[in-house]
Formats: structure tokens, sequence, C-alpha cells
């Protein structure tokens, strides 16, 4: 097993050695734990950059881009409201299952209607559901 570890930390600084500048700094202390001591690397500025850079764009390949936040206009209380009311919750339903007090569901719901500029219930029901909010009751 330590073998293995050496040969892929040796192709890793090959890669390293092929991407580095002319110039460069590079230093590293490569010993095992059980050496009592521990693994260093000191890279100059354009090289880690170029590391940073590297392996964010590798992560990012890996992984999709999460979706848009649906009504970013709103606080994360208010878009979980939003989905309980989009589920078809009254007030009082909301309150219970969040351990809020009614007059808070209230507040909230009115602040709702406010930032998405609907005059009711079903209008924003609508809004959130054309969201994609209210799924999964």
């Amino acid at each position: 097993m330590k073998s293995l570890n050496r040969a892929a930390i040796a192709v890793l600084l090959i890669a390293l050695a092929l991407l580095l500048p002319a110039g460069a700094l590079l230093w590293l202390r490569l010993a095992s734990p059980s050496d009592g001591a521990r693994g260093e690397a000191i890279f100059g500025p354009a090289v880690a950059q170029r590391l940073m850079n590297f392996f964010r764009d590798l992560g990012g390949a890996s992984r999709p881009a999460a979706p848009p936040l649906a009504f970013p206009e709103l606080t994360d209380r208010e878009r979980e409201i939003l989905n309980l009311i989009a589920q078809g919750h009254n007030n009082t339903e909301i309150a219970e299952r969040l351990t809020l007090s009614p007059k808070t569901v209230r507040n909230h719901v009115s602040n709702i209607f406010s930032k998405l500029q609907v005059a009711d219930r079903a209008q924003a029901i609508v809004r959130a559901r054309e969201a994609g909010l209210g799924a999964g009751h």
C-alpha cells in the first residue's frame, strides 16, 4: 500500500513539474505519519493560484450547478412557509408544524404576498407551484 501511495505521489510531482513555469518556488517534504512527520508543500503564489484554479475547475465539472433559488427576494423562513401554503396548509397548520405563533405566520404570509406582489393566497399558490414549490405533501 505504501508503494502505491508513493507511486501516486511521484506521478503528481511529475505532473506538477510539467505545469510549473521556470523559476517557480516549489518545496515538498513528504513523510509518512508513522515517521512522526507530516507532509508539507510550499508553493509560490503563481503556482498556488494555478493549483487552486485547477482543483476548483475539476470539482465544478463533476458537480451539477445548483438550480437557481425560487423567489430570492424571500427569506428562507418565508420560502418555507410559501412551500407549505402551496401544499395546501392553512396558517394554523403551518404555525403548529413550525412551532410558531399564528400571528408570526400571518406576518410572514403578509410579507410573502407583498414581496411576490400577489393579492391573495390563491395567487401565491399559483406562483409557488409554477416555481416548483408545493411538491411532496
